[in-house]
Parts: structure tokens; sequence; C-alpha cells
């Protein structure tokens, strides 16, 4: 499969000064169509362990599988470095971006605008710089290079938005204690996504080998992976600093990859003693009368329509007091005008209502996280939500039978159907009826009956 590059010369000469870093603990791409033809917006950030700092630019490398001549782009920081570090916010000014003791990552956003020759399946845009953060699963330490990529098939979908991430990792967690992760990933175009742990990938895209015991899909000890959401669970006995590599991908309708992400990033396991919080075992509780819970977590609900539900979380550390985690939680960013109301501290009940939108994409993963406010690292929880929306439901237009001849009657757009009579015959399932609810029932009225 040959793979076309054009680097230029000029970039190479003037731009490098502001490319340089070093400690990188993870990063990922990512990419948005504007409208126009093959034009996109790349976004891309990187984690970096403080006290080291990144350029105010980031190079992208744009290659193909169609012969398309294309250099590679820079992108440039916008807004300011944010620090993303667990410590509780008294003890932040202590963490390493402040020139204290505690451990702390910053996190750089860069995004730029690109024109693409042409549609092709498929485009990867990559990330390749030296160095990573040193590492306890991997061999190489910090002399890896940092590597991760994202695919895009514009043949296929030729205005495509990636999936992204809206979680921030949690950085430190402690040795010994059971942790849960959700990288609350969107699809903007509700594609399906599917995820799974794969190499992880250092100069020139090449595997890095993981050390004994660790492995691709078990980066971390006592890892389980929920390839439907991206939730891990994990619990790691040694101290140390592990990568942790997604591969995100989507799919549209027809079942065709239409594009994928790598999402790069380390767990730094620490010694202390905070237990997370955890969610109830049941999962959600739905509190309105409208929705439809298909299973702990999953809610089916049409367009137009309301829903309220509770997520509660409770912590064995009795006095610990639970808030909610806007920076952590996603749901309040994907979901357009959910309100919720906060019951308890420990443990605590949220109560969230949300209106579905026309339009609103058929299938919307969603978190809500909270955090226990200890000191000096934070320990959180995450809750995944998943909604199921339905556009439109469907049955038979009007059929005619005569004498003892029987309809089949058949409703699409859901997955819960309540028949009801509004004239006629009334509904007796296992008379005139054969079932009820149901999505495909036999009717043999006696009368004219709508």
């Amino acid at each position: 499969m040959e793979k076309n590059i054009l680097t230029l010369t000029f970039t190479l000469l003037f731009g490098c000064s502001s490319l340089f870093a070093s400690h990188i603990s993870g990063g990922n791409i990512t990419y948005q169509c504007t409208g126009n033809p093959n034009e996109y917006i790349v976004t891309s950030q990187i984690y970096i362990a403080c006290p080291n700092t990144a350029g105010n630019t980031m190079n992208i490398i744009a290659t193909n599988d169609c012969g398309l001549t294309f250099p590679f782009f820079l992108l440039s920081q916008i807004g300011s470095a944010q620090e993303i570090t667990s410590i509780c916010p008294s003890q932040l000014s202590q963490s390493a971006c402040s020139g204290g003791s505690l451990p702390g990552i910053m996190v750089y956003t860069y995004q730029g605008t690109i024109v693409l020759p042409d549609t092709c399946d498929s485009w990867s845009f990559y990330y390749d710089l030296c160095c990573r953060n040193p590492s306890s699963n991997l061999s190489g330490t910090s002399g890896n290079s940092m590597y991760f990529e994202t695919i895009m098939n514009s043949q296929t979908t030729p205005c495509d938005n990636s999936p992204y991430v809206t979680a921030q990792p949690s950085p430190f967690v402690c040795a010994g204690i059971s942790q849960t992760f959700c990288p609350g990933v969107v699809d903007p175009d509700g594609d399906s996504l599917y995820f799974q742990l794969i190499n992880t990938l250092g100069a020139g895209g090449t595997s890095i080998i993981f050390l004994p015991p660790y492995t691709p899909s078990i980066p971390i000890q006592n890892l389980v992976l929920d390839s439907t959401t991206g939730c891990i669970t994990f619990n790691q006995p040694n101290l140390g600093n592990y990568v942790i590599t997604y591969l995100i991908e989507s799919f549209d309708n027809a079942g065709n990859m239409i594009g994928s992400i790598i999402y790069d990033f380390q767990f730094q396991v620490i010694n202390c003693s905070n237990i997370p919080p955890t969610p109830a075992p049941g999962g959600i509780v739905l509190t309105s009368a409208s929705g439809t819970l298909l299973s702990a977590n999953l809610i089916e609900l049409c367009e137009g329509e309301s829903v309220c539900f509770d997520v509660t979380f409770s912590d064995v550390d009795l006095f610990d007091t639970l808030f909610v985690d806007t920076v952590l939680s996603n749901l309040f960013n994907i979901l357009p005008g959910a309100t919720f109301t906060v019951i308890g501290t420990n443990p605590i009940t949220v109560n969230i209502c949300w209106t579905a939108t026309v339009g609103s994409n058929s299938f919307i993963t969603s978190t809500i996280s909270v955090n226990d406010g200890a000191c000096p690292i934070m320990a959180n929880a995450s809750q995944y939500i998943n909604f199921s929306i339905i556009n439109n439901t469907l049955a038979n237009t009007d059929i005619t039978i005569c004498g003892t001849e029987t309809a089949q009657l058949t409703a699409t757009g859901g997955s819960s159907f309540l028949w009801s009579s509004i004239a006629g015959d009334p509904i007796i399932v296992g008379t005139n009826f054969s079932c009820n609810p149901c999505a495909n029932p036999i009717a043999s009225p006696t009368i004219n009956t709508t």
C-alpha cells in the first residue's frame, strides 16, 4: 500500500524551535468538517508532565493511500495550557506545575484549518516526536517517541466529524485501590463507536514492547474494558507510570469504518489511601413517567420527549463530601438544556432532567462524574448513561378485512409498542388481539375498529 508524503523545507528550517517537547504523557488528534469541500478543522491535544512545557505550534503529518500529495501542516496553540491534576484545590499551588513537589500534568490544545486536495480512503494524520514521559509498563522508558494518529475515510463519508474525548484523564490514582475511568467519547454524527486497547506506538508508528506481565490489552493490572463505552476498571498494586492506548473507531449505519482516533495517556499510580466513590450497583433510576429504561444504564425516548432520572454515588469514607465534577462529566455538554439537582453529600443523588431535541443523534453515550474533594489527591467515580433516541414511530396504513380474516399489524421506531382502541372493538388479548404490548400483533376485530 503506497503512501505519499511531501515535506516543506521552509517549515523545517524556521518552525522547529517551537516544536520540541519532552515528558509527553499522551495526546490525540480530531477533525471537524467545515461544510466546504475537503476542508477540516484539525485539533490536537498533548499532555505534558510538569515542570516541563510544550511549544506554541505542533507538527501534524498527513499521508494517504490515493497517491495524493499534501505537506505536513502546523497547528497553533489556542488558549493557554490547563492543569488537569487531581490535586485538591487547597493544595493545587503545591503541584509541580506551580513549582511544588506534588505531581502535575498540563494539557496543551492546538488547532488549524486544512484543505485536502481530494477525498480518499484513507487519510492519516499523525504526530511523531520525542520524548515520552517515563513509563513502568513499556520498554525504552523516556527514550521512546510519542506517536498517535487519526484515520479519515473521506471517500466513504465526504464530510464526517471524528469522535472526540470529553473527559480528561485522572492522571493520579492510588495503588491497590479499584479505579474506574470513562473517556466520555462523543461522535457528533451519531456514528457507532467501538473501543479497544492496542499497541502503544513510538517513532515511525512502530509498536513499543510491553514489559511483562503487561500487554496492549492489559496495560495495567486487573483491567476490564467495556468495548461499547470505553469505560475501564482496574486495580494496580505497584507504583509507577502506566501507558494506556485506546483505538476508537466509528462506523456508519452500513457497517463501514469511516474513521478512527488513537487516544494515548498515562495513569500515575502513587502511594495514597483514598478510596474512590462508587455508583449505585443497580444503575440509574427513572423518576419520570416518560422514557423507557431498557437496561441499568440505557434509556429510550422519542424526540421532543422529556425524561428525569436519578444517579446515586456513595463513598466508604463517611467524612468525604461528594460533589458533581463538571470537568469530568460530559453529560452537560452533549445533552443541551439538561438540568440537575443534587440531594445529599454522601451518598449523593443527582437528579437529571433532559428533553430530547429534534435532530438528536440516535444513540448518545454520556457520563456523570463525582469527586470526593479529599486532599492531597482527590478521587472520582463516573456513571455512564446511554440514550436511544427514536426519531419517528410508524405503524401500518389502514387495512381492510372481511369476515373472519385477520390483519397483521406492524410498528417500527422503538422497542416497546402499546396498542389501544380509539373506536370499535376493545382490544382483548387472546380474543381479538394476539399480543399487547408487542411490535407485530395479529388483529381480528368483528366491526370497524380504529
